[in-house]
């Protein structure tokens, strides 16, 4: 087994890359228990549906990056891969927030406004 810069390098990129993935899909979980157990249920319920809505444009934008060929004079770095990941998941929070988003955090909103309403005219408040 050969142990060099290189693959360790690669390893504490994939782990950083992981670690930040399971970060943002805990915080998603975190923010919606938050919202069914606040008092400020439409807020944090639309701050979800946000969430969601930023996680789906991230995977798209990572999806649209893995596309286009790579190559050039210098070699992309782990550190350029972990930025730009950083970079999209920030650009996806801006996109999910802007007046011309999707659309798909209303309708998440709607749905789950919807079925709360409908739990609640049947006696269920809790699922």
């Amino acid at each position: 087994m050969k142990i060099d810069a290189t693959g360790f390098s690669q390893d504490i990129g994939r782990i950083a890359q992981n670690s930040y993935q399971n970060k943002t899909n805990s915080d998603f979980q975190k923010v919606l228990e938050q919202a069914k157990e606040s008092g400020q249920d439409d807020q944090k319920l639309r701050e979800a549906c946000l969430g969601i809505e930023a996680m789906f444009i991230h995977q798209m934008l990572t999806q649209m990056r893995a596309t286009v060929p790579q190559g050039g004079l210098i070699k992309e770095s782990n550190a350029e891969k972990i930025y730009r990941d950083m970079l999209d998941e920030r650009y996806s929070e801006i996109m999910a927030k802007s007046t011309n988003n999707l659309g798909l955090a209303d309708m998440v909103y709607n749905q789950l406004k919807a079925q709360e309403s409908a739990n609640t005219e049947n006696g269920n408040t809790k699922e």
